[in-house]
């Protein structure tokens, strides 16, 4: 899709506001934010101090704002639910950006109900009954063509995955020579979606190290702190690194979906465990190019063999070329839709 507005060749400077609420959310937007400030519109950012977050911005030096940590089980997120509504108005009345975007966040959504802005949310991830409630009232939604749900003509979609906006092969400095490690990324345990295995997670991620340092060098990356076993294989390097890890890796084994996806454009071969099945992962699956289990000890043992027969060469790992071939350019299509919905929003 292509629009063939340019506020920049306009002289006319948008105020644009992101709310950015994980990692994987800014290293979306991150250069579609550089382009927007090459153009120079002032670009502000509120973000959530969820792991790398906040050194990531200020890596890049730009202009934010903290909503602090979040909030853990219902009683808590119901309250920073609540908070995070009178902390999004109180920005946007002082800010009075142009345009806010998020990734996702119910926060600007609740507040697009009582106030007058043009809202654009993006996500990858078809969301459940309760998060549903959010999406009525956001002026468009983004989405990759995989996604599972219709939002009817607000809602738009490009060709490819999210991490397209930010990978490439040519991205990253691969090393042919050290790629001799499998490296495996565990979730936050919260953010698992076991049913009804969450007593043993830990024992059963014990199980699947002590099957992979078997094969071959194991490199961890884990939101949440593992047991002592675990401990001599956790990458003490910074987050913001985990990229050129995924790329130099022989194989990655991950809990992640969005780590699971990056491996994939990167064409390094994965093997996923996780109950998650949204839009993108069936799409990557049904391309070969992600291996997929569900979480449970049967599982964690089956990727250990799954492993060994992909470094072995029995698991034709397809190429994605032509995948990545036919993808839209994802940031030109968000920036496109941010000057389109200001134009519009404005006429």
């Amino acid at each position: 899709m292509e629009f063939s507005f340019n506020f920049a060749s306009n002289s006319c400077v948008l105020k644009i506001l992101f709310d950015i609420g994980h990692p994987a959310h800014f290293h979306f937007f991150s250069e579609i934010i550089q382009r927007l400030k090459n153009a120079n519109h002032d670009v502000l950012l509120v973000i959530r101090e969820k792991d790398c977050t906040r050194e990531l911005v200020e890596g890049q030096k730009l202009k934010f704002i903290s909503r602090g940590k979040g909030a853990g089980g219902f009683t808590g997120r119901m309250f920073y639910l609540m908070k995070m509504f009178f902390f999004f108005r109180k920005i946007i009345r002082n800010e009075k950006p142009d345009i806010v975007v998020s990734f996702g966040s119910p926060y600007t959504a609740l507040v697009r109900a009582v106030m007058k802005f043009p809202l654009i949310l993006g996500t990858d991830a078809e969301p459940n009954k309760t998060e549903r409630f959010f999406f009525k009232w956001p002026d468009v939604i983004i989405t990759p063509d995989s996604f599972q749900h219709d939002y009817g003509e607000k809602h738009l979609c490009f060709r490819g995955t999210k991490e397209l906006a930010y990978l490439s092969k040519d991205s990253i400095m691969v090393n042919p020579d050290s790629q001799d490690y499998v490296l495996v990324r565990f979730v936050e345990h919260g953010a698992l979606h076991y049913k009804g295995l969450r007593h043993n997670y830990m024992q059963m991620r014990e199980q699947l190290i002590g099957g992979l340092v078997e094969l071959m060098s194991v490199q961890i990356s884990s939101e949440e702190n593992l047991s002592l076993s675990m401990q001599p294989y956790v990458i003490d390097e910074p987050s913001d690194l985990l990229h050129t890890k995924i790329a130099n890796a022989r194989i990655v084994v991950t809990e992640s979906a969005t780590v699971a996806a990056e491996a994939a454009v990167l064409g390094v071969p994965v093997i996923m465990i996780s109950s998650l099945y949204w839009g993108y992962i069936r799409q990557l699956e049904s391309l070969g190019v992600i291996i997929k289990r569900e979480p449970g000890m049967d599982y964690y043992t089956e990727a250990v063999t799954l492993a060994k027969s992909v470094m072995d060469g029995k698991v034709e790992y397809p190429d994605i070329q032509e995948f990545l071939d036919e993808a839209d350019d994802v940031n030109h299509f968000v920036i496109s839709i941010i000057e389109k919905t200001v134009h519009e929003w404005k006429s």
